[in-house]
């Protein structure tokens, strides 16, 4: 009686073993993200000084998932900011919709802008909505000298819905 009560708690911790791996494979970037805090500068709202500033240079940044946590808001905008805004000479703005669906991802372009052109270079990130009401964005290291992604709540479109535990969790 007692062997054949061990070999079921083997076989049942073997089945959950092999569970958790299979489970611990699958990346979602809602949970393995690095973080952009504190860098308020990178509002549309901030005027960079030409003058006594160093600009934000995203063309050092390592490719990766992102979570955007600042007192400015975390939203990329969508439209053009302007040239010498966020904290550097060439903002990074999405050039298209944010997803406001819990789970979704999507790939979107994003602009450079110059003194004088609103997108004068473009490539696509994605974005994910995450339960939590959060946004998570793959962002590519920019191929423009003292270009920035823009942060702060200012996209026109975006809804984050007060409750959204019924698509997060089946309720």
């Amino acid at each position: 009686m007692v062997a054949s009560s061990c070999t079921c708690c083997g076989i049942i911790l073997y089945l959950i073993n092999v569970c958790f791996l299979q489970l611990g494979n699958a990346f979602d970037p809602c949970y393995e993200y690095l973080t952009i805090s504190n860098e308020e500068k990178r509002s549309p709202f901030y005027n960079f000084d030409l003058n006594n500033g160093i600009p934000i240079s995203d063309e050092r940044l390592t490719q990766d998932w992102y979570r955007i946590e600042m007192n400015t808001g975390s939203l990329i905008p969508n439209q053009s900011p302007g040239a010498f805004r966020c904290g550097t000479f060439y903002p990074i703005w999405l050039n298209g919709i944010l997803p406001s669906v819990p789970k979704v991802q999507v790939s979107r372009p994003v602009c450079v802008q110059s003194t004088e052109n609103d997108c004068f270079q473009t490539w696509n990130i994605n974005i994910k909505f995450c339960c939590g009401n959060y946004l998570v964005y793959e962002l590519r290291t920019s191929l423009v000298d003292k270009s920035a992604y823009c942060f702060g709540n200012v996209s026109s479109g975006f809804n984050v819905s007060e409750n959204n535990d019924h698509t997060c969790y089946g309720k």
